[in-house]
């Protein structure tokens, strides 16, 4: 007698579960999961890339310490004579040359350019291209020079000072002043300390009435602390520091004739400072548009 078998897949599929019949399919001839595809398609050819001369920080409007290096993809030196490299600045930046011929250095296929940053403060873009290939991109940022800047001073509690009095037909003296809460003000000339310290910049200034008497030093407050070195343009700015005063002081045992005037000069601490300042240019900027209006 013939046996009957057609039961058995049935039952297969009822004490293995589903999970068998995908299986069987997979194996006879589904095609793979994406997860299991190699990919095998050659990888491109490299672009062109920044040797050097990239995130450097100058001073707007000024030719940048070193060049852009770029290199050139290039099996030999014959492939690489057939490049060049075209450099554009954003902005109103300048390169220079423009466009350069690559050259084979030390084994690799190179063109440089010079950059003279434009006259915008903050991050500036330049460009370098190969004909047939991707561009690359390079990045610099441009800080503030040195501005001359006017202003006002305040020092909360300037220490007590004498001060030699030469008004008037009487003898030269000396007279006590009380200090206190003093506001004066100022001209002076604020700098960044160093480019590459970009949230630093000092201002150096003297009193607009007593320009031999009175000098204050501080650091930028607003612009290099709180708005960051982005908004270095900006015409008004806050400086927190120290104030140095020449004080008057008797001198011992000296006669109060005319031509000593009893006293020597002494230049001392005097107190902690705020200085408000406006940028001279921007200021004569804003003066000149006003009446010419």
């Amino acid at each position: 007698m013939k046996r009957r078998t057609g039961w058995l897949p049935p039952l297969l599929v009822l004490l293995l579960g589903p999970g068998v019949v995908d299986l069987g399919a997979q194996s006879v001839g589904a095609p793979p999961s994406p997860a299991a595809i190699t990919d095998v398609s050659p990888s491109a050819e490299p672009g062109p890339t920044v040797v050097d001369g990239a995130d450097q920080v100058w001073y707007l409007g000024r030719q940048l310490r070193q060049p852009v290096v770029i290199a050139v993809p290039a099996e030999s030196e014959a492939d690489c004579m057939r490049h060049r490299v075209t450099f554009r600045a954003a902005g109103d930046g300048q390169v220079s040359p423009a466009s350069a011929q690559a050259a084979w250095v030390w084994g690799r296929c190179e063109a440089e350019s010079w950059w003279r940053l434009g006259e915008t403060v903050g991050v500036q873009h330049l460009s370098a291209a190969v004909e047939g290939e991707a561009e690359v991109v390079v990045r610099a940022v441009a800080r503030q020079g040195a501005r001359i800047f006017f202003g006002g001073a305040w020092t909360p509690s300037e220490d007590a000072w004498t001060e030699l009095v030469t008004t008037g037909e009487a003898a030269p003296y000396l007279k006590e002043r009380a200090g206190g809460s003093v506001f004066r003000p100022v001209i002076g000339v604020d700098f960044a300390l160093w480019p590459s310290w970009r949230q630093v910049r000092v201002g150096v200034g003297a009193s607009a009435r007593e320009i031999d008497r009175h000098f204050y030093f501080g650091l930028s407050v607003l612009q290099g602390l709180v708005f960051g070195p982005g908004q270095e343009g900006s015409a008004v700015d806050v400086h927190m520091g120290l104030q140095l005063s020449r004080r008057d002081i008797g001198r011992t045992g000296a006669s109060c004739a005319p031509a000593t005037f009893c006293t020597e000069r002494d230049l001392r601490f005097s107190g902690l400072t705020f200085m408000v300042t406006i940028d001279g240019a921007s200021a004569f900027r804003g003066l000149a548009g006003s009446v010419l209006r």
